[in-house]
């Protein structure tokens, strides 16, 4: 009877083993069904690490004060064979006695001990049977959870493999589709942000060499003060793999001052074209190494994009690129109003400016009724029909939202707005937003902005503020929170919003107009209403860029708080 009983608690024991594929359920009842069998009252269950050096404590039950991420040297241990073996004295001291080795498919997996009997009495050879023989089953058990957890990483490897391809491919297309180098560097620095949370980056390309010096300027810097002399540029001609810091020392010195943490060259027909340099990722966690080699993917994509578009000199002009011209301008007609609103009290005026026939800033000023505007601006990636559909896109949102009543929260509004861009967008398309409601009745502006360059509040005694509160783009992360700012306008107040293809203008030599010249601008003159102020700024820009093509679209909207 005693034997049937025991061929029972294995069967029942194996049918639950195999029910799970959990190492800690497993040795947990394997130790719980062999101390009710055996009536001892200390267990424990050691498992080799992946150094095939140390045991670690994977179960003890009836022990106490000991340390579970304790390790025991391998040597302690002479028998990994079946059978039942005397314990290591540390073993001993915790009250473990008796070892059996967990082995499966000839590989040893670890141990499982026990203290004595209640009885003081030895096993006897129906109990040492029977224990060998659960775990022996249980042995089986954590070798084949081992297994499929060895797998799942492999598959969670591989997804995450896959997925750096499709993101790859996905950049790819873009740049592919961009034939001019600012767009290029532009999609660059989205990439950088959204799909690494890397927010301080500079990228130096190779202008000129002469004899056996290069020179490398800067083309695009976001968060990182270029302060270099071009004497210590002068290693990028000689670099051809990535530098870490501040694990490099020497002629990196100055680049770390700047707070650069990696320098990646780009090369082309073995020499260095550009150098990436990187500051700390967001989160403020070290680069991994499929960072890097995501990094050095996107590096090589973007030189190569860089160099085929200083080979292009002309596009074609087809039927088919004119047609796509076509729709898209009728498109973006529809989707920017035709007449701005009378607001009491304010005067306001918009300048919009594509950099071809169609362009991906959008903008929107209407009323919500009778003391409530709304004001939104926004810079779509890209150009071309894929930035109009976007921006369609978001418009229909905005439509949505308004059609469901749903601005009465502004932050949540911008999250579900969000959440949509997201799902229904590629990887490679981000969107720079910034709305807000103006109340005329209580004077007050409530807003939200997302990832947007930060409207200009000039206050009416000369007082000048950034309206930042907000979050993320849209379309790089669906679930984060959206933080909702207010402020109180008073009379000769000014709200300048704008997209970067203002403060990023290029004049012949390259240089960006910048913020400073705008708000110059905008301050020159101590008495006028929007349409003046906004005519001030379009004659710096131009003034600025003189005969230098357009390389972005420009968008510009100024309101101005007149008497109460």
């Amino acid at each position: 009877m005693h034997e049937k009983f025991d061929l029972l608690a294995l069967y029942e024991t194996s049918t639950l083993l195999n029910d799970s594929l959990e190492i800690g359920f497993i040795l947990n009842n394997l130790l719980r069904t062999a101390m009710s069998k055996l009536l001892v009252t200390r267990s424990i269950a050691l498992l080799l690490d992946a150094t095939k050096q140390h045991y670690s404590i994977a179960s003890a039950q009836g022990i106490r004060h000991i340390e579970k991420n304790i390790h025991l040297d391998r040597t302690l241990f002479t028998n990994t064979n079946l059978g039942i073996s005397e314990a290591p004295d540390i073993l001993k001291s915790w009250g473990i006695y008796d070892l059996i080795p967990l082995t499966a498919r000839k590989q040893h997996l670890g141990y499982v001990g026990f203290g004595h009997k209640i009885d003081q009495k030895p096993l006897s050879p129906e109990e040492s049977s029977f224990v060998q023989s659960l775990v022996h089953m249980s042995s089986v058990a954590v070798h084949n959870a081992f297994m499929v957890a060895e797998l799942q990483t492999a598959n969670h490897d591989l997804a995450h493999k896959i997925q750096q391809l499709n993101t790859l491919f996905d950049l790819a297309t873009g740049f592919g589709a961009n034939q001019e180098r600012e767009p290029i560097l532009k999609q660059l620095g989205f990439s950088l942000m959204g799909h690494l949370m890397i927010r301080h980056f500079t990228f130096w390309l190779k202008t000129s060499s002469q004899g056996r010096s290069a020179s490398f300027q800067p083309v695009i810097t976001k968060g990182i003060p270029i302060d270099l002399t071009p004497q210590e540029t002068l290693v990028f001609q000689n670099l051809d793999t990535l530098v870490l810091l501040p694990e490099a020392s020497g002629d990196w010195q100055a680049f770390e001052t700047c707070g650069i943490r990696l320098i990646l060259p780009l090369r082309m027909q073995n020499e260095t074209r550009g150098v990436l340099c990187l500051g700390e990722k967001t989160a403020k966690e070290a680069y991994t190494q499929a960072d890097l080699e995501f990094l050095t993917a996107l590096g090589q994509l973007t030189i190569t994009s860089l160099e085929n578009a200083s080979l292009l000199a002309t596009r074609l002009e087809n039927e088919r690129f004119e047609e796509e011209l076509r729709l898209a301008n009728g498109i973006q007609r529809r989707l920017l109003p035709q007449k701005l609103p009378q607001i009491p009290r304010f005067t306001v005026d918009v300048w919009s400016q594509p950099a071809r026939h169609v362009g991906g800033d959008f903008f929107d000023v209407r009323p919500l009724d009778n003391n409530r505007y709304l004001i939104a601006i926004a810079d779509v990636t890209g150009k071309g029909m894929p930035a109009a559909l976007l921006m369609s896109h978001l418009q229909a949102g905005i439509q949505f939202q308004l059609a469901t009543n749903a601005l009465t929260d502004l932050a949540q509004a911008t999250a579900l707005l969000n959440a949509v861009i997201t799902d229904n967008t590629d990887s490679d398309k981000f969107i720079t937003f910034f709305w807000g409601i103006l109340d005329i009745s209580s004077q007050s502006f409530v807003f939200v902005n997302a990832g947007h360059d930060a409207p200009i509040w000039l206050r009416s005694g000369r007082e000048i503020l950034r309206l930042e509160t907000g979050g993320p783009l849209l379309g790089v992360l669906k679930n984060v929170p959206y933080e909702q700012g207010r402020i109180r306008i008073q009379a000769g107040d000014r709200l300048f919003f704008y997209t970067d293809g203002l403060s990023e203008a290029l004049n012949q030599a390259g240089e960006e107009l910048g913020v400073q010249k705008l708000l110059h601008a905008l301050t020159y003159l101590e008495s006028q209403n929007a349409t003046e102020s906004l005519n001030a700024v379009k004659q710096e820009v131009v003034t600025w860029t003189g005969t230098a093509p357009q390389s972005d679209d420009r968008t510009a909207i100024l309101l101005q708080a007149e008497t109460f």
